[in-house]
């Protein structure tokens, strides 16, 4: 083994590299039985997982900086980021150009700006200018860890320049300390935002300054005279777990609170992610077309993002996330293409739900232009949907006898399209 690789922390990346695995397999492998599911679910934490790459890569980094200041005095950043770039950049960038080529011949839901945000290592704030493309989260939406990480790299090496030997661990306790706070006050002052608390950088890189607090510990002179590689393992384990709830120290200070909302966070995500599973087991099981759900969770994540007003308060403190509808993307794949055909009393249906949800005298008025362009259409079924619709329009206005006029229509309509 080289003298540069530690065999327990090669250990602990096989460890979380196992987790993310087990978790992403407990929930999204569908021919696994419920036994063996529960079972899976009992071991397996692919959030933990990553967390522990957060953590070793706090740690490493660190470590090869600090090894770096003490062999020549001074960090340089331009040979850093050029072996970060040279590390990363090449694969990273075959891929993106892969999927560029294969969504020539392949519908793979990418947009420019989902590329661009990829590209940039943006990914964890693009839900902040990005409406979410039906398909193309699954092919970047993973994208988010890495983004944080290159966040990381290209800040923490100016941190520690400027703070040296003397100010950089604080400055990692301060970083460490601070974002259960921003978790907290983010959770509250930006709703839409609670889906992404662990993976923006200023809300989620307490992780990684546990690594790099830990890389302080091990190369002070007292503690590396007697720390062994094991040692050091085992003061990672320990980063992780004070990173994974961090909040018990903001509790010395602050109480309790930061503590509960954590936990609630926490307990609340993994709900809703078995309520989706769930809902998508019925909707399967009930002859539905399952394409259903992650087309839905796009525009409705898109609806509740504009405004608060009118909202749901359920879809107000549980957000549609990237996560949940990459999952639902996920599972369709794995399930047989269905056709379920509508019935011509699903576009009458639809027809008034699409009514139902206009307010005021403008969306009359913005219901009755779609309507007509309905009604003008090819399609007997769309001409149907459109004169419906019209007649319903004329009913709310108080125009009896115009919509009598259009419901003639639309039998006529239904009887051609019968």
């Amino acid at each position: 083994m080289s003298r540069d690789r530690s065999g327990p922390l090669d250990g602990l990346r096989g460890v979380a590299i196992l987790l993310v695995l087990a978790g992403h397999i407990a929930q999204n492998y569908s021919p696994l039985d419920e036994t063996a599911r529960r079972w899976l679910t009992a071991f397996a934490n692919a959030g933990a997982g990553v967390r522990l790459f957060f953590v070793l890569s706090g740690y490493l980094i660190t470590s090869l900086l600090l090894k770096e200041l003490a062999s020549t005095g001074r960090i340089s950043l331009r040979q850093f980021y050029r072996r970060r770039a040279l590390r990363i950049f090449p694969a990273f960038y075959v891929y993106l150009v892969v999927l560029v080529v294969l969504s020539l011949w392949i519908p793979l839901g990418l947009t420019a700006h989902t590329l661009g945000a990829a590209g940039t290592f943006t990914w964890n704030y693009a839900f902040l200018w990005i409406d979410p493309p039906p398909g193309g989260w699954w092919h970047v939406g993973h994208l988010w860890t890495l983004a944080l990480e290159q966040q990381f790299y290209l800040l923490w090496p100016l941190a520690l320049v400027a703070g040296g030997l003397r100010r950089g661990p604080w400055i990692a306790v301060a970083l460490m300390l601070w974002c259960p706070l921003a978790r907290v006050g983010t959770y509250w002052l930006f709703p839409d935002q609670r889906g992404y608390l662990g993976s923006m950088l200023h809300t989620g890189v307490d992780s990684l300054m546990a690594g790099c607090i830990t890389a302080f510990l091990v190369r002070s002179a007292a503690a590396q005279a007697h720390l062994s590689r094991h040692g050091v393992a085992g003061m990672v384990l320990g980063a992780l777990a004070a990173s994974t709830n961090p909040s018990a120290a903001v509790g010395l200070m602050r109480g309790g609170q930061a503590i509960s909302v954590q936990n609630q966070l926490a307990y609340s995500r993994d709900a809703e992610r078995e309520a989706d599973r769930i809902g998508f087991l019925f909707l399967e099981g009930s002859g539905y077309d399952v394409n259903g759900m992650p087309a839905f969770f796009p525009r409705l994540q898109k609806a509740s993002s504009i405004m608060d007003s009118g909202v749901p308060a359920y879809v107000r403190t549980h957000p549609l996330t990237i996560d949940r509808i990459a999952d639902m993307q996920d599972r369709v794949r794995m399930v047989n293409a269905k056709t379920v055909p509508s019935s011509l009393e699903f576009y009458l249906i639809k027809a008034r739900a699409r009514l139902d949800q206009q307010k005021g005298s403008s969306g009359l008025f913005d219901a009755r232009n779609i309507f007509e362009g309905f009604s003008k259409q090819g399609s007997p079924i769309k001409q149907m949907e459109g004169f419906y619709g019209l007649a319903l329009v004329a009913q709310r206005q108080g125009k009896v006898d115009i919509a009598e006029g259009y419901l003639q229509k639309t039998r006529q309509m239904m009887q051609a399209a019968a």
